[in-house]
């Protein structure tokens, strides 16, 4: 029998930068615990959750070493949540997505530490094309083996803009639990009536020009709804708002996109190495249409996901803003690892919706 508590203890297993532990810290769990492999990235988490963490493979990782962690009182672990690297699973990684890959296997590792900790529940998320991996074996193996070890499990897709996150991101949900529970998942929150749009997330911040590195900067105008109110509620100034450099070749590229457009909308004489159309897609030198929800945020250096306005990339503070990140969430590293980071993230009002579905159906 579970004993009802005010906050429920979590382990975040590969945490990245914190999104998902940010969502269920909002809806009134307590983050014990934080595990991931890249320093820059579990810095950010430690910094903004103050948990005791381990830097480094999830494979080499134990109860014993978390118990530990946790100190004598050893608290009552009430979850785990997390989701294992997206590399092997993406849509957008062909080339690795075959089942040995031994990023592909992870998640047995999460199964083991479910198995051998014994939390009432698990939150595991992940790409789309998880579902699709190896024709459906690797989403039945991980069914199966949850259900082995005395979980009962339902998964579902979850559209970010559901959940009044400025963007289009689909992930993957599992939840699961071995005390006899509904596991139940979040009643969308917006429409696309209602969604947030760009314009919505980030209108409010300061003009800045490309290779802006000024790392702390004022607010420079007041917020205009009730999400730029919420985003700016426990910072009284700007943080991260930096952004990459460009040259003029580039500059000279992003003149010729609209609103909306992408790479098409640049004169071939300026395209060089990109009119090799197998190598590019849609997303790539994206201007965001600051009039709906972004396209998924993947790394927008690399991408070139453009700001609906000015000539350049979208910030870290606007990446941030547009997953959902309120502005006091410091993000650690250099700049390329902050665009990581806020990547490879699960948006924080997502993660928040999940957890209050957690908390009303299987911690009630």
């Amino acid at each position: 029998m579970m004993t009802k508590v005010k906050k429920p203890n979590v382990i975040d297993l590969f945490c990245g930068s914190g999104g998902l532990s940010k969502g269920f810290e909002m809806a009134g769990f307590h983050i014990s615990y934080l595990n991931d492999i890249n320093k820059a990235a579990l810095m950010t988490a430690v910094r903004n959750h103050n948990a005791p963490s381990y830097l480094g493979g999830i494979e080499f990782l134990s109860k014993e070493h978390i118990e530990s962690a946790l100190g004598d009182e050893k608290p009552l672990i009430h979850g785990i949540i997390g989701g294992p690297p997206c590399q092997g699973f993406s849509m957008a990684n062909q080339q690795s997505r075959f089942i040995d890959n031994p990023k592909n296997h992870l998640f047995r590792h999460y199964i083991r530490l479910v198995w051998e900790i014994k939390p009432y529940f698990f939150v595991m998320e992940n790409v789309e094309g998880l579902l699709n991996m190896a024709n459906g074996r690797i989403i039945d193996e991980i069914i199966n083996s949850f259900k082995d070890i005395g979980y009962s499990v339902d998964y579902n897709t979850l559209l970010s803009a559901d959940y009044g996150v400025p963007q289009y991101r689909k992930r993957v949900v599992l939840i699961g639990n071995r005390i006899d529970k509904r596991n139940a998942f979040p009643n969308k929150r917006n429409t696309e009536k209602n969604y947030i749009s760009v314009l919505d997330a980030i209108s409010d911040l300061p003009e800045i020009p490309s290779g802006h590195i000024k790392d702390e900067i004022d607010y420079t105008k007041p917020p205009k709804n009730d999400y730029q109110k919420i985003s700016r509620k426990f910072s009284s100034k700007v943080f991260n708002h930096i952004t990459t450099k460009h040259s003029k070749k580039v500059l000279d590229r992003l003149c010729h996109i609209p609103q909306g457009g992408n790479w098409k909308n640049i004169p071939l004489e300026l395209l060089d190495d990109y009119t090799d159309v197998s190598r590019t897609h849609s997303s790539v030198y994206k201007r965001l249409n600051p009039n709906a929800p972004s396209i998924t945020i993947s790394n927008f250096r690399k991408s070139m996901i453009l700001h609906p306005n000015q000539n350049r990339i979208i910030s870290v503070r606007e990446a941030a803003r547009i997953q959902s990140f309120p502005d006091d969430y410091y993000f650690c590293g250099t700049i390329n690892e902050q665009q990581q980071q806020v990547a490879d993230a699960v948006p924080p009002l997502m993660g928040n919706a999940i957890a209050e579905s957690v908390m009303n159906y299987i911690l009630e």
